[in-house]
């Protein structure tokens, strides 16, 4: 694996996070050999300059992928209700609905109980979030919220509804780091 690429800059002050810029995404999203996007601010100026077909073909391909909120969205393989012209890059065999659970006014954090993460919930903040209407057989669900899929396994893709990153809390990262582990070694074990 030749490195991670965090697609999501937050803004500047107002996150624990350094800004990532454009280009270097961009370039980066070419080189590496995984994908994560958390951030819809970033949504728009990244989808003008990332050519969907590569990344597509690379996630299709087998490539890991980790999106929160916007990134969900953005790896479904269909939103209910895009904005005119979005398109996703897909890689996860679900159905989406964009701002599901209310626009930026009633965001709202919730304990999440997630499958594969031992000890308390975790802490989940919603901010404009989407949920997964549908999800196909290859799918799995590992939380809900109110009995709505807000996170979601399929092979080397994970996301989620909410935004575990605005946290001090790892461990649902920590889960996405271990299946690629758990991946590299099975690939080096069939070599």
């Amino acid at each position: 694996m030749k490195g991670l690429l965090s697609a999501y800059a937050c803004e500047p002050g107002k996150g624990s996070e350094p800004e990532v810029g454009l280009r270097t995404v961009v370039a980066a999203a070419q080189r590496h050999d995984v994908w994560v996007i958390t951030r819809q601010n970033n949504l728009p100026s990244l989808r003008a300059h990332l050519a969907h077909e590569p990344l597509r073909d690379r996630i299709h391909g087998g490539m890991p992928a980790y999106g929160s909120c916007a990134g969900m969205i953005m790896l479904a393989d269909k939103i209910l209700d895009p904005r005119s012209g979005q398109e996703t890059i897909g890689g996860i065999d679900m159905i989406v609905r964009r701002n599901a659970f209310g626009r930026q006014n009633e965001s709202f954090e919730a304990a999440v109980d997630v499958k594969g993460v031992e000890g308390d919930p975790v802490e989940g903040v919603f901010i404009r979030a989407p949920w997964v209407e549908s999800v196909g057989a290859e799918t799995e669900v590992l939380a809900e919220h109110d009995g709505v899929p807000v996170l979601a396994r399929q092979g080397n893709v994970l996301v989620a509804s909410f935004h575990p990153e605005l946290t001090p809390d790892h461990r649902l990262h920590g889960l996405f780091v271990d299946s690629l582990v758990s991946s590299v070694r099975s690939d080096h074990q069939e070599h």
